[in-house]
């Protein structure tokens, strides 16, 4: 569950049909290492609550997906990469540690384990007919790594064009920090003027944004311009390997 996907691109939340996220990332999103203030954890954890409660989030478990013959296909593509893009890591530094991100495509680097949630999550999205929401390092990775497939891109970026296209011509933005005064990027939370009034109304903004969305979620505009969507990401989901 990438935070900083969601709170930066919080206009999903209008639009998509529901947001299906794991039963450890929830227990993850309880934890809220994303914020270091404490009405800022607690604002959150009931967010998230409210939203598993209203049908907008839906907590799953992977393993009913993810078998063991699955999860060995995706760690073997993981090492077809490292193989194929793999640098050397070097000596280690002074506390023993090596340079992990030893997957070098297009000048950045990735580690096996990022590669594998990768694909971990590119399988799911499959099984359950829906797109992936990846943070900033996770979309640049499958940026490098489909666009060196030429035309196969598009299996893996059709989602993350529609994100870019379609809904930012056609969305309503939604953006918690600038509307409602709600979750902002903790390093400017530490040095705004106006945090003690927000931490003092937080309750109280949180309460509008949520009404606002589940408002909205329910225009008859947004309802068509999700399924518009669901059209043109899923046009046909023939199974492909990635190689």
């Amino acid at each position: 569950m990438s935070l900083e996907w969601f709170f930066n691109n919080a206009s999903v939340l209008l639009w998509a049909d529901r947001i299906l996220v794991t039963s450890k990332d929830f227990e993850t999103l309880h934890l809220q290492k994303y914020f270091d203030d404490d009405t800022d954890r607690e604002c959150a954890r009931i967010f998230f609550d409210r939203l598993r409660d209203e049908g907008i989030i839906e907590v799953f478990q992977p393993d009913k997906y993810l078998s063991e013959p699955v999860l060995a296909s995706i760690e073997a593509q993981a090492l077809r990469d490292a193989a194929r893009w793999g640098v050397d890591p070097g000596l280690p530094n002074e506390s023993g540690q090596y340079e992990h991100n030893i997957i070098q495509i297009s000048g950045n680097g990735y580690c096996i384990p990022v590669v594998r949630g990768v694909y971990g999550s590119l399988t799911l999205a499959r099984f359950l007919r829906c797109s992936c929401v990846f943070d900033t390092r996770e979309r640049a990775f499958v940026n490098d790594r489909f666009t060196l497939l030429g035309n196969a891109a598009g299996l893996g970026l059709a989602g993350q064009r529609v994100f870019s296209e379609l809904y930012s011509v056609l969305l309503p933005g939604l953006q918690p920090e600038r509307d409602f005064m709600l979750f902002c990027h903790p390093e400017r939370g530490r040095t705004c003027g106006q945090a003690d009034s927000c931490r003092q109304n937080a309750r109280d903004n949180l309460e509008r944004m949520t009404e606002h969305i589940l408002v909205s979620r329910e225009k008859p505009e947004l309802v068509s311009l999700a399924q518009m969507s669901a059209i043109k990401q899923f046009p046909s989901l023939r199974p492909a390997r990635i190689r």
